[in-house]
């Protein structure tokens, strides 16, 4: 019996490592983002730039996606949510502020924060939506696809420590959290057609890569071609904000591109989520009998709780 519970410990922590390598992945394209973006920016069509946007693009919605149907409890979900944007950020800003060789100015401090917050914001909101909706969730498969209600402790000391962890780092590197808001009106209509744009094709994308059913290709059309259509709103949409009507072409060759790697990468990494044993499943009120098996277990784990 300990042999079984061994194996099974075991088996389900190698089944995180790809979700580890994921996160340290991203991490890693926030600090060479700088450095990336300044390969191709003398040409016209910047595939690196696009790469590092669609690339950076994933990484919010990906924790957009754990914050509001990620499991366990949303009061350690959040937490950990604040400590993964301020990590970005303050990525982002150190791999700037070596590759240009002194410190950023505080107007795109504020355009980097604002920027994040606002698109995990927006996507936060969209999926929340969908979550209310459908009543899906991500649920692991070791995990009842039950969905309790109690609190323990042990959620109090993990988001205690994980905000004492982003308090650190908040006091080290600052976050502009005060200006972060305050950005040009203009800007922040773009940053809405981007926003509207960008869940356009995640939603699609997220309820591909949980689909158990067959049909593969037809699923990639589909999310080529919502793609395509989107990225023809966007331009035209910023068409009548900008009016560069001369070079249409090409900006729409580049939103594309940019939608496409946003896409597809959103996919493959929804796909190594569910390859690490999640889906997304709605999940279903706890019975009497459920509820007193789960009191149960959790007061042998925590048992500090259970003390009246």
């Amino acid at each position: 019996m300990a042999e079984l519970e061994q194996q099974e410990t075991t088996s389900q922590t190698w089944g995180s490592w790809p979700l580890v390598a994921l996160a340290v992945g991203f991490f890693s394209l926030d600090l060479l983002a700088a450095f990336l973006l300044d390969l191709t920016n003398s040409y016209d069509f910047p595939i690196s730039a696009i790469l590092v946007f669609g690339l950076l693009i994933v990484q919010v919605h990906l924790i957009a996606v754990w914050t509001v149907m990620g499991t366990g409890k949303l009061v350690v979900r959040f937490p950990w949510m604040v400590l993964a944007i301020t990590l970005s950020y303050v990525l982002l800003r150190v791999g700037a502020e070596t590759n240009n060789g002194k410190p950023m100015p505080p107007d795109d401090q504020t355009l980097f924060a604002g920027v994040l917050l606002f698109g995990w914001l927006t996507a936060a909101c969209w999926f929340f939506c969908y979550r209310a909706i459908t009543g899906q969730r991500l649920v692991h498969c070791r995990q009842s696809e039950v969905g309790g209600a109690k609190f323990f402790l042990r959620h109090l000391i993990i988001a205690t420590a994980v905000c004492g962890l982003t308090l650190a780092v908040l006091n080290w590197f600052g976050y502009p959290i005060d200006r972060a808001f305050q950005i040009d009106p203009t800007f922040i209509i773009v940053l809405a057609i981007f926003a509207i744009v960008n869940q356009l094709i995640a939603l699609p994308t997220l309820v591909a890569a949980f689909r158990s059913s067959p049909g593969w290709w037809v699923r990639l059309l589909i999310l080529f071609g919502t793609a395509a259509t989107a990225t023809a709103a966007e331009l035209a949409g910023l068409v009548f904000l900008e009016d560069f009507y001369d070079s249409i072409p090409l900006m729409y060759a580049v939103y594309l591109t940019t939608n496409l790697t946003q896409c597809f990468a959103l996919l493959g990494a929804l796909l190594l989520i569910r390859g690490c044993g999640y889906e997304l499943k709605r999940a279903q009120r706890a019975t009497r009998n459920q509820e007193d098996e789960a009191r149960d277990q959790a007061d042998v784990i925590d048992p500090w709780t259970a003390v009246e």
